[in-house]
């Protein structure tokens, strides 16, 4: 990253009250502020106070707010975190579900701004393009996943909330009742779990909190050997086509892991 670049950009603490001092104190030289809405390394349900503040803040000193999100778009409702809580941001980006696996990224907002790209009629100031614009395949297939979700989502949303809610429940309570250090965090089909019984904020006071690396590492590899995959980056997501007999391989699987990897 071009140092003149890092210069130009405010890095905003999350999740707390001292980002919204920040964005009044700097509101003249701010174009912009972009957030994940639930982070992808700290998934929480209980963002939505700070999200709304947030929005009331940007409006008030006229500064856009753009919600990202390629991870949670599609994912925890048809309009992600921005329908759950009922908060519209003057820009959204969305990625990941909707190209269905094929690659796919998508910028929605108010017509004032996008018009700047692009309103069908002459060249905008702003050029917009790049390999993948308009594919037809990822349009062919985005179409396919938002024509599903469209028609299904009475059945596929209740389902994920219902299953995760499940899985955060159990292991959580395995957790307290067996003194673990460690708790399930998440929104929605989004989860992970953390290290640590302490209550956390965001990424910073996750990593500040958690056990070291290594014994991580450890934890995922006998939940590899028990035949529960989780990615490198720890992030847990349900699928519709997990059932509920999946699920309580994963509550049983990661139960045991942590009983014989954690023994506080």
């Amino acid at each position: 990253i071009l140092e003149e670049l890092k210069n130009l950009t405010i890095m905003l603490p999350y999740n707390t009250d001292e980002a919204f001092e920040v964005i009044k104190a700097n509101a003249s030289d701010i174009a912009l502020v972009m957030i994940e809405p639930s982070q992808g390394s700290n998934p929480r349900d209980d963002v939505e106070e700070f999200l709304r503040k947030l929005r009331k803040v940007t409006a008030e000193n006229e500064v856009l707010l753009c919600f990202d999100e390629v991870i949670t778009g599609f994912r925890l409702s048809l309009g992600g975190v921005r329908e759950l809580y009922a908060i519209t941001p003057d820009l959204c980006t969305y990625g990941k579900t909707v190209g269905g696996g094929l690659p796919i990224g998508i910028v929605s907002g108010d017509n004032s701004i996008l018009n700047y790209v692009s309103n069908g009629k002459e060249i905008m100031p702003t050029f917009f393009g790049g390999t993948f614009s308009a594919n037809p395949l990822s349009m062919a297939v985005g179409n396919a996943v938002l024509s599903y979700l469209l028609e299904n989502q009475e059945l596929v949303y209740p389902k994920l909330r219902r299953q995760s809610l499940k899985i955060k429940n159990e292991i959580n309570q395995f957790c307290e009742e067996n003194k673990i250090c460690a708790h399930m965090s998440g929104i929605e089909s989004m989860m992970r779990l953390i290290f640590t019984e302490k209550k956390i904020h965001s990424r910073k006071e996750r990593e500040r909190n958690e056990v070291s690396r290594e014994e991580q590492l450890r934890f995922y590899n006998e939940l590899k050997n028990l035949g529960i995959y989780v990615g490198s980056n720890g992030i847990i997501f349900l699928s519709i086509a997990h059932d509920d007999n999946v699920v309580d391989e994963v509550i049983a699987s990661f139960c045991l892991a942590l009983k014989t990897q954690f023994k506080w």
